[in-house]
């Protein structure tokens, strides 16, 4: 990069439209789409902020960053020219080289439309985070995960530059990998009266969840800041799978603060599905309407049905859908038995059409174990991805 000044020559190790105020405008108009603050409902799919930001940048010395906003949208609509496609795919393979900073803290990041909506950061990086916390890179960002190594080693984490970088987030959405330290930065760092734009979260916690260490986190996880939240889940982080006892799952339900306001809870391994399904139909939380969990092969969703109890079932194999295999259908089926006779009203099985002929002689004997259970199986592929 040899430096020609100005805004309209070579760019500079901070790309200049990351400081560009008209840039910051129609970002924000696109993050305001995505969240529904702008009060057309939140429509998303409308790309003419997209298009005029894509002009906006070829103006301003960043032609190609515009034109592969430009060629993206077409795509997204179908009306992307053959004799374009390599261009764009070329394009997207340079677009790390414009994040500037946000790329060195950053992996496994996710475009829609030539935006970034999705990343992971690494908590491991004090002083880099700070510095790229600015650059408008970050703006239309809905989804961040924080890096799981660095719960091997929680006094590396910048918890004060990840809050600050957090709160400059308009149209965040989802927040995983959260621990004690985070929280409690957030907490502190959050500057406005209105909750934090985050519905759904993920919670990491080194000891059981009502250890009286944590007892200023679910103060504060209960308080204003996340007073948004909807989707809780729990067990992230390296231990995700840990399992969770009854009693600890009681507690949840019972004591935890910011259960009031959670409309589904996502567990890390279940206890045996009977005494899951148990500890939801004994919580006063008539709020919650949806329980996920997952044992070591298989993912499990519960939900109430129209009287409000925990009688409706999905389950479908963990992981790669290709990864369930005859074996794994015995495990299912032994899993279910463990439920109460005609404790379902509802069943649905997703499975690959490539075990179809597997499942099929297993279901008599889960009918006849659930015998008001509307058994329904449909292939994964076809499934819709908010289905578990």
């Amino acid at each position: 990069m040899s430096g020609a000044a100005g805004p309209a020559g070579p760019r500079s190790a901070l790309s200049c439209w990351a400081v560009d105020e008209i840039a910051r405008a129609l970002l924000d108009r696109i993050a305001a789409s995505r969240t529904g603050d702008d009060g057309g409902g939140g429509d998303d799919d409308s790309d003419a902020d997209h298009l005029v930001l894509a002009d906006h940048l070829m103006q301003i010395g960043e032609p190609d960053w515009g034109e592969l906003i430009a060629l993206a949208c077409a795509e997204s609509r179908g009306a992307l020219p053959s004799a374009l496609r390599h261009r764009l795919f070329l394009l997207r393979g340079r677009a790390r080289s414009w994040l500037g900073p946000v790329k060195a803290v950053t992996f496994q990041r996710r475009f829609d439309r030539g935006l970034l909506v999705a990343t992971g950061v690494d908590a491991r990086q004090p002083g880099m985070i700070a510095a790229a916390a600015s650059h408008l890179a970050w703006r239309t960002v809905r989804e961040v995960a924080l890096h799981e190594h660095a719960y091997w080693a929680g006094h590396f984490r910048a918890g004060d530059e990840i809050a600050a970088l957090l709160c400059q987030l308009p149209a965040l959405a989802a927040l995983r990998g959260v621990t004690m330290d985070v929280v409690l930065a957030l907490s502190l760092a959050w500057p406005g009266e209105a909750p934090l734009p985050v519905r759904a979260l993920e919670l990491f916690f080194y000891r059981p969840s009502d250890d009286p260490m944590y007892g200023d986190v679910h103060e504060l996880l209960g308080g204003p800041v996340f007073a948004g939240v909807r989707d809780l889940a729990l067990g992230a982080g390296i231990h995700r799978d840990r399992r969770l006892d009854p009693a600890e799952l009681d507690w949840w339900l019972g004591a935890a603060p910011i259960m009031a306001h959670v409309e589904a809870l996502g567990l890390g391994y279940v206890p045996d599905l009977e005494p899951w399904r148990l500890a939801l139909a004994r919580s006063a939380r008539p709020g919650l309407r949806a329980c996920r969990g997952r044992s070591a092969v298989t993912c499990f969703k519960l939900e109430r049905d129209e009287a409000g109890a925990w009688t409706r079932l999905l389950a479908r194999g963990r992981g790669d859908p290709s990864s369930l295999t005859p074996r794994r259908l015995d495990h299912l089926e032994l899993e279910l038995g463990q439920l109460a006779p005609g404790a379902l009203t509802r069943l649905a099985l997703q499975v690959p059409p490539a075990l179809r002929g597997d499942l099929e002689p297993r279901l008599p004997r889960i009918a006849a174990r659930q015998p008001r259970a509307a058994i329904e199986v449909t292939d994964t592929a076809a499934a819709a991805d908010d289905a578990l």
